[in-house]
């Protein structure tokens, strides 16, 4: 697979017809906090996008589908990336993922 966009997306590549789970923020509260953190301390340094400093506290804390479900990403200045979440149901996610998380 040659280079690949922002978005993943390369030019002439095959797409399967699949579905992504993206469990990245489905985390305890208490483990959130620590990877926010680690995000800011070591984001430079690594070459990643710069992360909103506000997000743990204005985001992911007082998250929910209703009043606050705008531009969730945490990258400063690419919040717009996941403009929003929808409700899902978890009856449809693959077994193995329903037995790993007792769904």
């Amino acid at each position: 697979m040659g280079e690949t966009d922002f978005n993943g997306a390369s030019e002439g590549t095959h797409r399967l017809p699949a579905t992504v789970h993206n469990l990245g923020f489905c985390l305890s509260e208490r483990t959130m906090y620590w990877k926010h953190l680690t995000a800011l301390a070591f984001g430079k340094i690594i070459g990643d996008s710069p992360p909103n400093e506000d997000w743990y506290e204005s985001k992911w804390l007082n998250w929910d589908f209703k009043t606050n479900n705008q531009n969730l990403e945490i990258s400063l200045g690419y919040e717009w990336m996941i403009p929003h979440a929808e409700p899902y149901d978890t009856s449809k996610l693959p077994e193995s993922i329903r037995k790993r998380y007792d769904y």
